[in-house]
């Protein structure tokens, strides 16, 4: 039997939705296709009016839940029943055969950054993966469960943590023996703003406060980064483009940009980002942008104020850039003049 016919075979769970949390409910602009990219079946559709899921072709596989930055999606099959044994967390996908205290899930790959971070807070330091050769399987993902894992150990490292130990069985092998080449340190549619509301909205309520800590951003999970020091992700705003619209501050919902309650500054939280990056999709300035593993240097935007000549009304702007045409950033973009005509 091939790989697709086991995983047809293997139908399972579909993953819940809250759409309170699904940057789609908070921003038609939103750009995120991360569920519908990582679904290796197709089942995730989106158009510029619905975000769906069709259960015929959902088999469970928990990858979706994995890429979404915001942890707008869960599945009960990811939820681990116990606890790191001696800083070990061991793995195994449902197509190969688990051994004694290894966790059983649909796909190791279900377990994204946010997963990883938070099971490190809580002592793990070694990470056992018991699969078949994921080389061959439709599951597989470039940007999967050890894309993340390195990408948390560089910055841990850089940092100078301690380490998440990869240790990945090989089949042949026996557990324990670290895969070549791999470093051992390492159904229904709805509107997109009404997504899955109708139906799934009450079940999402059971898992919004489940523990799993979907609400939480992978960084929260690290002691507090420091001036200088690399974080998973990193808010940026670029003064030179800056227009002081607030764009970015409104849209984001963790405070990972803000303004201060003086309206002096805009305030950067790189520990609190999760990576949606809707703020750099509602910056019509191109001047939002986030990177990933790179050291803050900007916890700051000192502000300017003015006040518009056109209507009257307070603005800010990046200090250093020009406030000579005192207009705000809406009037600068309009035309007062263009109702006015002259009869001779």
């Amino acid at each position: 039997m091939s790989w697709r016919d086991l995983i047809t075979d293997a139908l399972g769970e579909i993953p819940v939705a809250d759409p309170e949390r699904c940057v789609h409910t908070h921003a038609e602009v939103a750009s995120c296709r991360r569920c519908i990219d990582a679904c290796p079946r197709g089942a995730w559709l989106i158009d510029d009016e619905e975000l769906a899921i069709d259960g015929d072709r959902c088999d469970g596989c928990g990858l979706c839940v994995a890429h979404c930055p915001e942890g707008a999606l869960s599945q009960d099959r990811l939820s681990l029943t116990g606890r790191p044994s001696k800083g070990t967390v061991s793995l195994s996908c449902e197509f190969a055969d688990a051994p004694r205290g290894a966790e059983r899930v649909p796909c190791v790959n279900a377990f994204g950054l946010r997963r990883i971070a938070r099971l490190y807070h809580g002592g793990m330091r070694q990470l056992r993966l018991r699969t078949a050769v994921c080389e061959d399987c439709p599951r597989a993902d470039e940007k999967g469960l050890v894309h993340a894992l390195s990408g948390l150990n560089r910055v841990l490292s850089q940092r100078g943590l301690p380490l998440v130990e990869l240790v990945r069985v090989v089949p042949g092998r026996g557990f324990g023996t670290p895969a070549p080449d791999e470093p051992s340190s390492a159904g229904p549619q709805f509107s997109r703003r009404g997504f899955f509301r109708q139906v799934m909205g009450a079940v999402a309520e059971e898992y919004a406060d489940s523990g799993d800590g979907a609400c939480r951003a992978p960084g929260e999970y690290l002691p507090p980064t420091r001036q200088g020091e690399p974080a998973l992700f990193v808010p940026c705003i670029d003064g030179t483009r800056c227009n002081g619209c607030d764009a970015c501050v409104r849209s984001c919902q963790h405070a990972a940009l803000s303004l201060s309650p003086d309206h002096g500054a805009y305030l950067v939280s790189a520990d609190v980002c999760t990576g949606c990056r809707l703020c750099t999709d509602v910056c019509d300035q191109d001047a939002v942008a986030v990177r990933e593993g790179v050291a803050v240097e900007q916890s700051i935007l000192p502000l300017q104020q003015g006040v518009c000549q056109a209507c009257g009304a307070r603005f800010h702007r990046p200090q250093g850039t020009d406030l000579a045409a005192s207009l705000c950033h809406v009037c600068a973009h309009i035309n007062h003049y263009r109702h006015l005509f002259q009869v001779l």
